[in-house]
């Protein structure tokens, strides 16, 4: 299920760019937002592996 929403947050991006040099305002605002939430959902996804991984290393020097 993660590497489907993964696949899917890089489609979304990829479609944003091709949005956000549109004439028109509303589809520009789309497209921006369809690079933001996916953007933030990958950054969610590297901070949370982060920092389990130092949360694991400071458990096993205990």
């Amino acid at each position: 299920m993660k590497v489907k929403l993964v696949v899917v947050s890089i489609v979304l991006m990829v479609l944003g760019f091709g949005m956000i040099h549109n004439g028109n305002p509303t589809i520009e605002y789309a497209g921006s937002a369809m690079i933001g939430v996916p953007a933030a959902y990958l950054l969610f996804l590297l901070f949370r592996v982060y920092f389990r991984k130092t949360d694991d290393s400071m458990d096993d020097t205990k």
